[in-house]
């Protein structure tokens, strides 16, 4: 059906012009097209310079490609329970001299409420502290996992998250990727998200396909991820012949 569809991307191609030299005009994506339905989960992978902010600037509409099209499901735009576009840097949106209780109360009250938290013992010793402490005296990491706590307890159907865990160490990085985003994604199977990371073995375990950017950017590979979250295996015992075939991709 239509309305399963989140999202078409077709001939999606975007150049760079340099005025000062001809010679640096970059070509992205090269025709790239893709279906996507709802309670898709895609990772984005590439070496730094290779059009993942390109891609993600042209998926949240702030760039319109220079050949092909994007079309969104109108549900995206909707006023509460659409899409939620997340950057790096993602604290930004917390108020510094409010506390995370504060902060909870009132996205209650907004458009994306009502607010349903989501804990597990797992998180539990994380956040316990965080929500009683204004957020000037959180540190970046401490940040990022109150904001990743509030926003998955509003309403949202397709998530865009770049770098979301980057401020975060290794052991809480890996308990949030699998006990929140994972378990939210097991209880909410329609949703769909874009992860961007630097971190290989985060997308393997998360994302059901990544797409691999060439290290110039001018090829988008489509590759099947048979490991993800729901296939039994666990962060820690991702095959190494797998990885290895991303990094080959990136290049």
């Amino acid at each position: 059906m239509m309305s399963d569809i989140c999202l078409k991307l077709a001939d999606l191609t975007h150049r760079y012009d340099s005025r000062d030299s001809p010679a640096d005009e970059r070509i992205f994506f090269n025709g790239f097209s893709a279906t996507l339905r709802y309670g898709a989960v895609i990772g984005i992978l590439g070496l730094n310079g290779s059009g993942k902010s390109t891609l993600l600037n042209l998926l949240t509409l702030k760039i319109k490609p220079t050949y092909g099209h994007i079309r969104w499901n109108r549900a995206f735009f909707s006023k509460g329970g659409g899409g939620i576009i997340i950057e790096q840097g993602i604290a930004p949106f917390l108020l510094p001299w409010l506390t995370g209780n504060m902060h909870r109360a009132m996205l209650d009250r907004s458009d994306l409420g009502p607010y349903i938290p989501e804990c597990t013992d797992e998180l539990l010793p994380f956040l316990t502290s965080l929500m009683h402490k204004p957020v000037f005296k959180l540190s970046g990491g401490e940040r990022q996992t109150l904001a990743l706590y509030l926003l998955f307890g509003l309403k949202w159907q397709v998530g865009i998250f770049d770098e979301p865990l980057s401020a975060i160490d290794g052991n809480r990085a890996r308990t949030i990727l699998v006990h929140l985003f994972a378990k939210h994604l097991r209880e909410h199977p329609t949703k769909t998200v874009f992860m961007v990371s630097h971190r290989i073995d985060h997308l393997i375990y998360l994302c059901d396909e990544i797409w691999v950017l060439s290290s110039i950017g001018d090829i988008i590979n489509v590759v099947p991820n048979p490991y993800h979250r729901t296939s039994g295996i666990l962060l820690g015992e991702l095959p190494e012949e797998f990885i290895g075939h991303l990094q080959t991709q990136m290049l």
